[in-house]
């Protein structure tokens, strides 16, 4: 059986390396556009087979997905070094020098470019990546993103493990990162997620994953029947990516009851100011949320006694990043200004209750203001449930969540992370105490 190194320097848990401008011998390096299993998955058989693959999903990502690559190289040549790795690059249509820095990567022995139209569509590109584990008889996929800089060699390992070793078959990260770089994830995803889901995963729909090679081929059989691959069974979108559901591997592995586990792997951070983070997530994410939940109805439609738990796995870290700071009256001015600027819309999104909540905050001062969870909760559930009922109003509806977000993280800054996480865990908890209710008014409307 090969052998899996687990031997971590400690140092290289919490510091992100450097990698050295050395050739990684053994490690293949593809580039696959669009067209390339239009032609059909015979052009990988120069590749041979395939223990792991490794997929790196692009775009517009000259400045890090060099980094990348050589980061993931170092790291399956270190911790998996027994394993036949294969590294492909799938871009979804950059405009920049994104291929081209891949190519530069020192990472590999021989390349294969494969130069057609790229699609832009996400969980196409996911379908590619999963094509080539199934013909390379891979054992394992790990998924990262072109921009993941914050990744480290040792990912690789904590990543696969589970799959290999201990017969998992999707493994999502747990992440050390900064409070404010993670208001949108955990105060608007998760609680909705493990709310309405039943399931308490931290990162349903995260940057750096894995699956096992079997479920690899489960999801491209189901793809084949006319379900999406990426989309846990609803009907693929046919527009642009930007109006399609939020691709989510983590809701098929839920919907077919896979084996998971949450791996510890460690920082992550990126630089932003509070409030631009806040945007730019919702930005991205918001509209294709609430598609994805429409789209998967099947799933969270039924009722659960209690919130599924997953395991966790990985080495605990032992410090979590710096805090940036934010002036708290920065973002109470936010949150009233933004309140005050919509009044009108804010009456036809909420209720006469929820309504005078807010009312009232918005003209609260900063030495007495406070959000309780169980007013997060009813503003959530009930902007969710308005915004999918209004389609021609949804995305002004939905605009109103980042001005909502900043009031509602305003009592938490200067809090320790242990406090925070026990806020995090029991807003989540009154989320799926109130679910029952959103259902009765899901199904009214």
């Amino acid at each position: 059986m090969p052998r899996i190194s687990n031997q971590l320097n400690p140092q290289e848990r919490t510091t992100r390396r450097v990698v050295p401008r050395a050739t990684l011998q053994g490690v293949m390096a593809i580039i696959i556009h669009s067209k390339m299993f239009q032609k059909g998955p015979e052009r990988l058989e120069k590749v041979g087979a395939a223990d792991i693959v490794v997929g790196i999903i692009s775009r517009n990502n000259a400045d890090t997905v060099r980094q990348v690559a050589e980061i993931a190289g170092q790291g399956l040549r270190k911790y998996l070094r027994d394993f036949k790795p294969v590294i492909i690059n799938v871009d979804l249509g950059s405009e920049d020098d994104t291929t081209s820095e891949f190519l530069k990567s020192d990472i590999h022995r021989t390349i294969e470019f494969l130069s057609t139209d790229a699609n832009r569509k996400k969980g196409a590109i996911y379908d590619f990546v999963l094509q080539a584990s199934v013909s390379l008889g891979a054992r394992c996929c790990l998924f990262f993103s072109g921009r993941s800089v914050w990744i480290q060699p040792q990912w690789m390992w904590t990543l696969a493990s589970p799959l290999i070793e201990e017969g998992f078959e999707y493994v999502s990260p747990l992440y050390a990162e900064p409070f404010l770089s993670t208001v949108y994830r955990d105060f608007f995803l998760y609680p909705l997620f493990y709310g309405l889901y039943g399931v308490d995963l931290r990162n349903p729909f995260p940057d750096e994953f894995a699956l096992s090679g079997g479920k690899a081929q489960e999801i491209l059989s189901e793809d084949a029947a006319g379900k999406s691959a990426s989309a846990a069974g609803a009907e693929r979108e046919k527009g642009p990516a930007e109006d399609a559901p939020l691709y989510s591997i983590a809701l098929k592995a839920l919907g077919h009851s896979w084996k998971m586990v949450q791996s510890r792997l460690g920082p992550r951070e990126e630089k932003y100011e509070v409030i631009d983070r806040i945007r730019w997530d919702h930005r991205v994410q918001s509209r294709r949320f609430v598609a994805t939940l429409k789209a998967t109805q099947s799933l969270w439609l039924k009722k659960f006694r209690e919130p599924a738990s997953l395991p966790e796995g990985g080495e605990r870290w032992t410090h979590t990043p710096e805090e940036g700071f934010v002036n708290p009256e920065t973002l109470l001015q936010f949150f009233s200004d933004g309140l005050g600027a919509e009044k009108s819309l804010v009456a036809g999104v909420f209720s006469r209750k929820v309504r005078s909540h807010l009312e009232r905050l918005a003209e609260t001062p900063l030495e007495r203001f406070t959000f309780p969870a169980g007013l997060w909760g009813d503003v959530l559930y009930e902007l969710v449930l308005t915004a999918s009922g209004r389609k021609s109003q949804e995305e002004k509806i939905l605009d109103l969540l980042p001005v909502l977000l900043t009031g509602r993280i305003v009592p938490l800054l200067g809090s320790q992370y242990e406090s925070r996480e026990e806020r995090i865990a029991e807003q989540a908890r009154l989320f799926f105490e109130q679910r029952e209710e959103f259902l009765e008014r899901w199904d009214g409307a």
